[in-house]
């Protein structure tokens, strides 16, 4: 009854603001996520290999976050993190059992309330229409790309499907503004891309490991064959290639469409994937930089900053409040996160933002332009804490802890986690709760997946 009631109230502030104002052309837009990502593995970021040559080009008619963080390491609390602009622990999905509350406003619903088509589509077990995901879409599309065999999950080809099926939508919302969200799975261990990707970055290797069977495969591990590891990023970075040939396909059909200039794209990911950087593979497992920072790629109506750079902190939480403010809508309740584009490069100190992330309320993390704590939570009356803290100027790299000779930077960062999880129990409550039941054909899935026991 009190989402119905805000639902009525937020079209009917619209209705009013409308008055007298004349036709507006509404801009369509497009949220990509493209799965277990990395920022540093991406051309318009600094990397080496051409992985990205459609991205890239995107970059360049864009406003560009160099400094961009996800609110966790893995698919599912990130996700609903984007779709409500709320951190993981404010929105309380941060387990395999947990599902977004119905109460909860999205941002589709937004665009929904406000004459927008609204579709996804998407491809990874862990956006399934069960956690929540399905709120405010007219279409939610988690069944053209299916898995019930972990086989069929990390060594499945998906990017042709989801591609497919994104034009046929396309087609169907033709002549109305439209909200559409894409996910990308392929670059999602396990790393098998198909040919000429799979031989695109190490054309000359000879040896025998592969990218199949990523995580449980004991041929890849911490301090194994640096030549051998060296291939393995290798098959990451040609599924990176192989997703963004189809981000370009994409591209071309909204510019033949004539969509493209009116059409607001923010691409991203949900995390990245670490490869024994800190001594783990893959991801679930910290919140360091590899698998927290992630691209955030606004490309504005009529490119508009197009080419601007921007290194102020910024995050994931932030995509729903700025899909809004340019499409001219009402603000998203409970918002995390804020407008990206009323920042500017020369923000003063006293501004600066942080950012929160979590995994499975064990480790917690707390982010500045200038400093992160991580936290190695204990639950239990005292909620102890083992810390570490890094430098992020002077070692963006997060090799040495300093959280021994910075104390006063420990105390600060540490009180303000505490007093953030504090106020995101908080914002749980008032959300009340989901009607998620997980049925068993969820569970089958989900364990044969390897995501729970």
């Amino acid at each position: 009854m009190r989402k119905t009631l805000l639902k009525f109230l937020v079209t009917a502030a619209v209705a009013v603001l409308a008055v007298g104002c004349g036709p507006v052309e509404k801009p369509n837009v497009i949220l990509i996520s493209i799965d277990s990502l990395r920022a540093d593995h991406v051309g318009a970021y600094g990397y080496s290999r051409a992985t990205s040559p459609h991205i890239d080009a995107l970059a360049e008619e864009s406003v560009v976050f160099e400094n961009a963080v996800s609110t966790t390491s893995w698919t599912l609390p990130a996700h609903i993190s984007m779709l409500t602009s709320r951190f993981s622990e404010a929105h309380g999905v941060t387990g395999a059992g947990d599902s977004l509350a119905d109460s909860a406003i999205t941002l589709p619903e937004i665009f929904q309330e406000n004459g927008y088509a609204t579709a996804a589509v998407v491809s990874g077990p862990f956006l399934n229409r069960r956690f929540g995901f399905s709120q405010g879409f007219d279409v939610y599309d988690d069944e053209t790309v299916s898995f019930a065999e972990i086989n069929d999950s990390h060594q499945g080809v998906t990017s042709p499907l989801t591609h497919r099926r994104a034009l046929e939508i396309l087609k169907d919302v033709a002549g109305r503004p439209f909200f559409l969200f894409l996910h990308y799975w392929d670059v999602h261990y396990d790393y098998a891309p198909p040919p000429p990707y799979d031989e695109m970055f190490d054309p000359d290797y000879s040896g025998s490991v592969s990218g199949d069977d990523f995580i449980r495969n004991d041929e890849i591990h911490r301090g194994m064959n640096s030549r051998d590891l060296e291939h393995v990023v290798a098959l990451y970075d040609g599924e990176i290639a192989f997703t963004d040939f189809y981000l370009g396909e994409l591209f071309a059909e909204l510019k033949r469409l004539e969509l493209w200039d009116n059409t607001l794209i923010i691409l991203t990911s949900d995390h990245g994937d670490e490869f024994f950087e800190h001594g783990n593979k893959g991801h679930r497992n910290t919140l360091y930089g590899e698998l927290l920072n992630v691209p955030l790629i606004v490309k504005l109506p009529q490119q508009r900053r197009g080419g601007e750079r921007l290194g102020n902190l910024a995050g994931v939480v932030d995509i729903a409040p700025t899909m809004l403010e340019v499409a001219g809508l009402p603000p998203l309740a409970g918002a995390n996160g804020e407008d990206l584009l009323a920042r500017t490069s020369d923000s003063d100190e006293s501004s600066e933002r942080v950012y929160f992330a979590d995994v499975d309320l064990r480790v917690k993390s707390v982010v500045s332009e200038s400093s992160k704590l991580i936290a190695h939570w204990r639950r239990g009356p005292d909620e102890e804490m083992r810390v570490e803290l890094y430098n992020m100027i002077r070692d963006p790299g997060e090799q040495l802890d300093v959280s021994t000779k910075e104390v006063a930077q420990v105390v600060r960062l540490r009180r303000a986690l505490q007093a953030w999880v504090r106020s995101a129990r908080e914002q749980v409550k008032h959300l009340g709760e989901s009607g998620f039941e997980q049925d068993p054909e969820l569970v089958r899935t989900l364990r044969s997946l390897g995501y729970i026991q």
